[in-house]
């Protein structure tokens, strides 16, 4: 997932979740899935790309109403920010998981409108999450930080990590559903925030912003 594209412990949860996000195969998806973004007039104010959400809480009520289409008790394990310039928002997607599920549902908003990716465990290697598991899966907290906070505060962080390219989103992430082994969670699942660059990123707690670890990537 997904997510740096549009996807244990603390050590391992965000580079799976970075992995993911970016070759999760998708075996449901196209334009009959797409709704028209509403007109300028009914965009936030500010929102860089029409019919954007202002904020996780809109991201949230937009998602869910998709998610419920999907399956009755849907649960968020994943969220990403796309960030542009000033640190405002060009894209996102949320990341459903539902219980005993076999396939994740990601939710994406952007610029063409609000669509759906349903990708299947099994390809991906991974279990359906029964109903005591998703139990056990935490809400983002109430208190989370947005994005754009997040990499504001981050910056310096990213340049002690070596970092110096442009931030271009934020990943909110639990380690859902990879660390999930079909019995039980192997860590529990606890929410980080990663604020990426083309280069890797910091993973920072979603909630005060204090950093935790760089994030690079390796040369091909």
């Amino acid at each position: 997932m997904n997510p740096v594209s549009s996807r244990r412990g603390p050590a391992l949860a965000l580079a799976a979740a970075l992995a993911l996000a970016a070759c999760q195969p998708v075996d449901d998806y196209g334009v009959r899935d797409r709704e028209t973004p509403p007109s300028a007039a009914a965009s936030p104010l500010g929102s860089p790309v029409q019919g954007m959400p202002a904020d996780l809480a809109g991201l949230f009520v937009r998602t869910m109403a998709v998610a419920r289409e999907w399956q009755d008790e849907p649960r968020v394990a994943e969220v990403r920010v796309g960030l542009g310039a000033r640190d405002r928002w060009a894209s996102a997607e949320v990341t459903y998981l539902a219980p005993s599920a076999d396939r994740i549902l990601t939710v994406t908003i952007d610029a063409a409108g609000v669509g759906r990716e349903l990708s299947t465990l099994a390809t991906l290697n991974l279990r359906p999450v029964s109903a005591r598991g998703l139990a056990l899966l935490p809400a983002l907290p109430p208190e989370v930080q947005e994005p754009a906070a997040l990499a504001r505060g981050a910056r310096s962080a990213l340049r002690r990590c070596g970092l110096t390219s442009p931030v271009d989103g934020v990943l909110y992430a639990t380690g859902a559903p990879v660390s999930w082994n079909g019995r039980r969670w192997t860590a529990p699942p606890v929410w980080t925030a990663t604020v990426t660059t083309d280069r890797g990123g910091v993973q920072v707690d979603p909630v005060t912003g204090d950093d935790l670890r760089c994030i690079t990537r390796r040369s091909r």
